[in-house]
């Protein structure tokens, strides 16, 4: 039985959206939605070194997927995985569609519990990302009575479970009743809407954004998910802080950007262009179904208006040359949005991640740099001062009324293993100076994620539980 299905529905009202800065947060990655380095070593063992699955990123050639999550099925019944399809298909076609849809639940039921959300309400953290795939709401999750096998309508291979709806209403009803609410957040679109083991089909050719068919799936994806919003209790609708239409899209396949496509993925013609329209058209789904109009809010008690965070990647918006207007990647990623319609709208948030691991031409923070505790915090200081400068800058020239950075860590290389720094309390320098950049700018940010137990030599930079308690 599940536990929240025992608990009480009733749910504590959370607080209408604040400035930017108070919204602290961090992600409640690997339930949900799962990536192959997240998931690559038994939970409490001594890490080995060099640690074998050190990339934050994957290469095609390795995944880094070695344990089912919460080892819900033994390692030897597990093949290496890149990706969620790529597991939960080839497991499935191994032992049945029962054992991998039994083995799911069970992870999903016990990898958060509601007293991870009294812990985050304890350590001051108000709000949660929930990072989920299309198939979450590739149908109305009400009428998803129990988990179900999906696949990818472009590699049917890779196959997903879809949860009911009675277990998201539940995760909003624990969250609501220690006053966190969730930031529900779109990773992965059908046929892989970006290039990364996140989006579901990793290594495979990501072709949502050239698929006519797969685009329109996709918006009708995002009209279920709002649909069901719009359709929950009252008390519930409050516990949902906001939604990301789709995270990072286009990382990868554009052609000029860092990082660009790589061999085996199809270059989007036209550039982001693409990704722009369909954003746009996804923006035109939110407005529609999502936003409450002036007058019903002041006469509906109960009009709540979720915050829109359109998270975009530098990578999908390559720096123009001087003879194009020279225009930085965050500054065409706000132009983006007046495009879309979003200057002056309050709901509307410039939602861009910042990751100090791939600092330095990218490779990390360099040595020199992370010789004392003086020396790394005066290095992040100044790359933070940057960032969030840009983000202010960018955000007031098109009328972008929020700022944010929806993901963010402790780790000072791509490879975790990696230990450039001298600085005796690195990441404790790397948490304290970044929160701090976060606050002065009037930023909201949400930690990479709260927990990460089978992560290996990753857990320390990427698991906010661990670094606030040194508990798994």
């Amino acid at each position: 039985m599940i536990l929240f299905v025992l608990c009480s529905l009733a749910v504590v009202a959370v607080a209408e959206h604040p400035p930017g800065a108070s919204i602290t947060g961090a992600a409640l990655n690997g339930m949900l939605q799962l990536e192959d380095w997240m998931f690559s070593w038994p939970e409490g063992e001594p890490v080995a070194v060099p640690y074998p699955f050190d990339e934050v990123s994957s290469r095609p050639d390795l995944p880094q997927g070695r344990r089912f999550p919460s080892e819900a099925l033994p390692p030897d019944l597990i093949d290496p995985w890149a990706s969620e399809g790529g597991l939960i298909g080839t497991t499935a076609a191994r032992l049945g569609d029962a054992a991998v849809i039994g083995a799911i639940t069970q992870h999903r039921e016990t990898y958060y519990t509601e007293y991870d959300f009294a812990a985050m309400a304890r350590a001051g953290i108000g709000h949660a990302r929930l990072a989920l795939g299309w198939w979450a709401f590739a149908a109305d999750p009400d009428t998803v009575t129990a988990p179900a096998l999906i696949g990818d309508p472009c590699h049917p291979e890779k196959r997903f479970v879809a949860p009911p709806g009675s277990f998201l209403r539940g995760l909003l009803a624990q969250a609501g009743r220690h006053n966190v609410s969730l930031l529900v957040d779109l990773h992965a679109m059908p046929c892989g809407s970006s290039d990364g083991t996140y989006n579901g089909v990793f290594p495979a050719d990501p072709t949502f954004f050239g698929n006519a068919s797969a685009r329109a799936r996709g918006l009708g994806v995002v009209r279920t998910m709002l649909r069901w919003y719009a359709a929950l209790e009252p008390a519930l609708r409050r516990a949902v802080h906001g939604f990301t239409l789709l995270n990072e899209p286009g990382l990868g396949l554009v052609p000029g950007g860092t990082p660009g496509p790589r061999p085996g993925v199809t270059p989007l013609a036209g550039g982001n262009a693409s990704v722009v329209a369909w954003l746009g058209s996804a923006v035109e789904v939110f407005e529609e179904l999502a936003v409450v109009g002036t007058a019903v809010a002041a006469g509906n008690d109960d009009a709540h208006q979720p915050l829109l965070y359109m998270n975009l990647h530098q990578a999908a918006f390559p720096p123009l040359p001087a003879a194009l207007g020279g225009a930085s990647s965050i500054e065409q990623m706000a132009g983006a949005m007046a495009g879309w319609g979003l200057s002056g709208k309050p709901w509307a948030v410039l939602d861009v991640h910042q990751y100090l691991a791939w600092s330095g031409d990218g490779r990390g923070v360099p040595a020199a740099n992370c010789s004392s505790d003086e020396t790394l915090g005066a290095y992040v200081g100044a790359a933070m001062q940057q960032f969030t400068g840009e983000m202010q800058a960018a955000a007031a020239a098109h009328g972008i009324a929020r700022i944010a950075c929806s993901e963010w860590s402790l780790s000072l290389h791509h490879k975790d293993h990696v230990a450039p720094c001298a600085a005796p309390n690195a990441l404790d320098v790397m948490y304290r100076t970044q929160v701090a950049a976060f606050a002065a700018a009037d930023m909201a940010q949400f930690f990479w994620g709260w927990r990460m137990p089978q992560g290996g030599c990753h857990e320390a930079k990427w698991s906010l539980k661990f670094h606030l308690t040194g508990m798994h």
